[in-house]
């Protein structure tokens, strides 16, 4: 993992890169509305830990799993508050590590709230901007 946790982790990884390497950071960006949602949307199987989505990938059979047929159920951390929390702790542990490489003009924000693939497509020019990729 090399994500700093800190501002102080970010200069020194810029400066340990030197001249060098070109930085690049990317904040992918998606609404708590988003987020929110995603989170109301996820069930788990206790049992054998599978992940379900209420409309796009649904069990076949209602609250039960198709791999084992134990009870789904959401996590206690997908409620709404939970995640509400969550989200304004990340944000205050990493919104001044972005500060940081917005100032260094090294950060690019991509959009997170569409299908992955889109995103993904984004993420990958921004790659080919800096190195030489197929």
């Amino acid at each position: 993992d090399q994500t700093p946790s800190t501002t102080e982790q970010g200069m020194e990884g810029k400066k340990n890169l030197g001249d060098q390497y070109r930085f690049l950071g990317i904040s992918i960006q998606v609404p708590d509305e988003t987020l929110l949602l995603k989170a109301e949307v996820r069930l788990i199987c206790q049992c054998c830990g599978r992940v379900y989505h209420k409309q796009f990938s649904p069990p076949e059979k209602p609250n039960a799993c198709d791999q084992c047929g134990a009870t789904l159920t959401q996590r206690e951390d997908d409620s709404p508050e939970n995640v509400k929390k969550r989200l304004k702790d990340y944000r205050k542990s990493v919104e001044p590590i972005l500060a940081f490489y917005r100032k260094e003009g090294t950060l690019t924000e991509v959009n997170g709230d569409c299908p992955l693939e889109t995103t993904f497509e984004e993420i990958k020019q921004l790659f080919k901007q800096y190195v030489c990729i197929e």
